[in-house]
């Protein structure tokens, strides 16, 4: 689509909010080559309005949560392009590491966008992303001004009969949060089900927490990056956990019904 050469194979971090891809976008951007961002949202918003769903104007923008390759032109992804080779230039560091995590919704637009994009799909045990979710101050805003994120989450349970009767459980922040881990998580392991082996790496949270400098390597193996010391040595001082880890043997009713099947499925509940 007539993009910048220098913009070749741009690296897009993946991954339900508070999964850890803040982190994990941190220590790439420690790299002597990458140009790190961290939820620039006005460039995308720029050249596509309609991925705002969070500020006042999302709704006069009529900002969508799932784009895919339809909402693509090839003048509107120049303008994306032109947008993210200038933060490449004005850094001087020619590797585009990008982290947005609504982007698990758009990841059809996104390959159509920058079809040698390369996407690094960070998991995590949902009822931890869940409770930190719930941790969130008010004025984060996580569910977007007035609620308009939270809206369009529901209009896409809505829209899909396995989630259909699960929004009207989410009487809490801390449900909403799961009910919008499993439909994030489920449409990206989906769609990296069937997609390019050597276009996209899984991490989980705990092996990135547990053996740092090791996925480190990994991932800058797969993306094309030589090791960086400064790299690692960010990695071994900052990727630690935080907050306790939730040891999952059962669930509540309600967690079951929200989140039960996936976090069997990647394997967080325990018998």
């Amino acid at each position: 689509m007539g993009r910048e050469p220098a913009l070749a194979r741009p690296v897009f971090i993946v991954g339900c909010g508070r999964s850890g891809t803040t982190i994990l976008g941190d220590t790439l951007g420690a790299h002597h080559e990458v140009t790190y961002l961290n939820e620039h949202r006005q460039l995308w918003e720029d050249a596509y309005p309609e991925t705002d769903v969070w500020s006042e104007r999302a709704r006069e923008r009529v900002g969508r949560l799932e784009l895919t390759e339809v909402v693509c032109s090839p003048e509107r992804t120049r303008r994306l392009a032109s947008n993210f080779y200038c933060e490449t230039v004005a850094t001087g560091r020619p590797r585009l590491v990008e982290k947005l995590p609504i982007n698990n919704f758009r990841l059809r637009f996104i390959n159509a966008a920058f079809p040698d994009c390369l996407f690094v799909h960070l998991l995590r045990n949902g009822l931890e992303v869940a409770r930190s979710v719930d941790r969130m101050p008010p004025e984060a805003n996580w569910y977007g001004h007035d609620d308009y994120k939270w809206k369009l989450l529901v209009d896409y349970a809505e829209g899909h009969e396995q989630y259909r009767e699960l929004h009207p459980l989410c009487d809490t922040t801390r449900k909403r949060g799961l009910l919008e881990w499993r439909m994030s998580v489920e449409i990206a392991v989906d769609y990296f089900g069937d997609f390019p082996a050597d276009r996209h790496m899984s991490v989980t949270y705990e092996e990135l927490l547990d053996t740092p400098v090791d996925v480190i390597r990994r991932i800058e193996e797969f993306v094309g990056l030589s090791p960086s010391e400064a790299v690692h040595a960010f990695a071994e001082a900052n990727l630690q956990r935080r907050s306790p880890v939730i040891e999952v043997t059962s669930l509540s009713d309600d967690e079951e019904r929200l989140a039960g099947d996936l976090m069997r499925r990647l394997g967080y509940l325990r018998a």
